[in-house]
């Protein structure tokens, strides 16, 4: 047999072998297919059904170094198109900081440009061909601070940033290597991230309102604002100056702003007015149907803006707040949440001051427990929140007699509650706040008084909005009572112009859940017989070891009430004592035990039921007080306090 005949005769054997294994090779395409889809369902499935949907996960996990090849940065920015290289500028003026060329990752040699990039957090209008660094995108390129990654220091900057510190009660040196448009995770709920907005929501006025601040924390507030809000929502950025005394706010921070593509105005006040008539002179001059009132440092994230709007849209007499994250004053360090962690309600103290509280069941019951249905706040704290600016003027805006600041976040609270409308939490919307520890300015007391500001303007509100309740206020602040609140008649004109409720309303409807209605035998100072001193929680919040030290009379720490269910009180925090007995604070949690006392009216001791041991007051200063064997001829042993009944108070259920 020649060649060629073995040749064909090896094609017709492999021929009838391919026939008879034909009908597998249709089911290995059949067993490929399927696979193919089942991938492409657990694909669609994680996508919809977990919190993780986007490049935010990467940036989480991602050790520091780490450095994607150019398929996965592709991945990673989604909708890229590829253009012509030629890195600079990005669009709405974000300058491109310089990135180290090992670092660069490379198209033919040159950085690749794209458009319409949703880089984790800010979106890229393609309006036109945008050039950007590939540092907005790429994870090992990150600055400082991004992803809420702990900013590192040299020893020098350490103590650079230890000696400054005081300048501005947080880390300036920290917050000055954190980029303006430092990239953020997405700390929305899961469901928030999928929820479509109507298209008529208002444009936007945002008012700014600052006093000497730092130049990194305040530019990065308006760069939040521009890159995360919608174009056509934003209509401008009101930053009002209450006369700062710094030259980088001034001709500098003019020329910054008239350079950047969404209008910011710069107002700037000749004299100190204070955050409330300031926050009034942004209001002025305002053209947005919607106001949005902000701090000077603050960071909004990924949609933050629409869901207030939205509120709004149904119903114009709602004012919202969003959920207020805490930026480290330390450390610059994002500290947000998506779960019931970050989601509390505001409300207000025995002296008439803003505080946190759990978001009470009977509110969380009426949602369904459903975390991305704004619910009802009592209170806003005030620094952040949204409110139509027709209807601000309606109502009466702020008191414009109220001096700098101090409650009139409450009072605009209470007036909006009493006078019809309402004030939601929006927890779709998150903003992050740096919360300091004390103010690095000095607010000016009035004229020809002792009094703060924060104090005229309580004793203000309380005269116009709390009704009978103000014997309570006068009773938990004695330093309070006689003092003037200057003229009122107009705010009282708005009350009644308005037709508005009564506070006994408010606490029945909107807050029933206050400490304020905890019924009270006795409220005021406790003052040990011996030193004359008073009891002090030391601290604003709990878990703080008490004291007995000089009396101020101006309530606050010092202010205690003596409950029917024998707790002894300093709003929503209890007297107790740790397990070796030393007595502090802790969060009321009516289980008495260790919060369970006896006021002795005759020997004047306060005994703990638990321990059978007796209050005992130090004669020395700063030091704990004890509990020890009752002994009532021991004047250390011996308390005054002050009978007061709250059962006039109490409100229906």
């Amino acid at each position: 047999m020649t060649r060629a005949s073995h040749i064909a005769t090896d094609i017709a054997e492999t021929t009838l072998k391919m026939r008879k294994f034909r009908p597998t090779l249709v089911w290995v395409k059949i067993a490929l297919l399927t696979s193919a889809l089942w991938v492409i369902i657990d694909l669609w499935a994680l996508y919809h059904f977990t919190g993780c949907t986007d490049e935010n996960c990467l940036h989480q996990e991602l050790p520091k170094n780490f450095l994607p090849d150019r398929q996965r940065l592709l991945d990673l920015s989604r909708n890229v198109a590829i253009v012509q290289a030629d890195p600079g500028v990005v669009d709405q003026g974000v300058v491109v900081e310089g990135i180290e060329n090992e670092n660069k990752i490379v198209a033919e040699d040159k950085l690749l440009n794209v458009v319409d990039i949703d880089s984790g957090d800010v979106t890229i209008p393609a309006k036109e061909t945008t050039s950007v660094s590939l540092s907005t995108i790429a994870p090992s390129l990150d600055n400082p601070g991004d992803w809420a990654r702990e900013v590192e220091l040299t020893e020098e900057e350490k103590k650079m940033n230890d000696d400054r510190f005081k300048e501005n009660y947080f880390s300036v040196v920290i917050s000055d290597k954190i980029s303006l448009h430092r990239k953020l995770q997405d700390y929305r709920p899961t469901a928030c991230r999928h929820r479509e907005f109507p298209d008529d929501l208002s444009d936007t006025s945002v008012v700014i309102i600052f006093h000497n601040e730092a130049n990194s924390t305040l530019l990065r507030t308006v760069h939040s604002v521009i890159d995360r809000s919608p174009r056509k929502l934003l209509k401008e950025v009101i930053l009002v100056d209450d006369a700062s005394t710094q030259a980088h706010l001034k001709e500098p921070l003019d020329k910054y702003v008239s350079a950047l593509e969404t209008p910011v105005r710069v107002i700037h006040l000749a004299n100190r007015t204070g955050l409330i008539r300031a926050r009034l002179a942004g209001a002025a001059v305002a053209t947005g149907g919607v106001l949005v009132f902000l701090d000077s440092h603050c960071e909004c994230t990924k949609g933050w803006l629409e869901p207030m709007l939205a509120e709004i849209r149904k119903d114009r007499s709602t004012s919202v707040v969003p959920i207020i994250n805490n930026i480290d004053a330390k450390t610059f360090k994002y500290v947000g949440s998506s779960d019931a962690t970050s989601y509390m309600i505001g409300g207000f103290n025995w002296a008439m001051v803003f505080n946190w509280y759990d978001v009470p069941k009977r509110v969380m019951d009426s949602v369904g427990w459903d975390l991305t249905v704004p619910t009802p706040t009592p209170t806003m704290a005030g620094g952040l929140f949204a409110i139509d600016r027709e209807y601000f003027e309606e109502i009466g805006s702020y008191d414009n007699e109220m001096d700098i600041w101090g409650a009139e976040n409450v009072e605009l609270s209470l007036r909006i509650w009493q006078c019809g409308g309402s004030l939601v939490t929006a927890p779709c919307s998150h903003v992050g706040h740096v919360f300091r520890t004390a103010a690095p300015y000095t607010s000016p007391k009035r004229k020809g008084s002792s009094d703060l500001p924060s104090q005229f303007n309580a004793r203000r509100m309380v005269e116009v909005w709390l009704d009978d309740y103000k014997d309570f206020y006068y009773q938990a602040n004695p330093a309070e009572r006689g003092k003037s609140a200057g003229d009122v008649s107009q705010r009282l004109a708005i009350r009644e112009r308005l037709q508005c409720k009564s506070f006994r309303w408010f606490m029945e409807n909107i807050w029933p859940e206050s400490p304020m209605l905890t019924p009270l035998t006795h409220l005021g100072e406790i003052k040990n017989v011996q030193t004359k001193w008073c009891l002090d929680k030391m601290t604003w919040t709990s878990n703080e070891k008490a004291q007995a030290i000089p009396c101020h009379h101006s309530g606050t720490n010092q202010l205690w009430g003596y409950s029917a269910t024998r707790e002894i009180r300093n709003d929503n925090n209890c007297l107790d004592t740790s397990k070796d007995g030393v007595p502090y604070t802790y969060g009321c949690h009516g289980m008495r035990n260790n919060q369970e006392w006896i006021y002795d009216l005759q020997t004047r001791q306060i005994v703990q039921i638990s321990s059978r041991k007796c209050l005992h007051a130090s004669t020395k200063p700063n030091e704990n007080l004890i509990m020890s064997t009752c002994d009532e001829n021991d004047m250390r042993q011996q308390w005054q306090m002050q009978p007061f009944d709250t059962s006039w108070m109490q409100v229906k259920h």
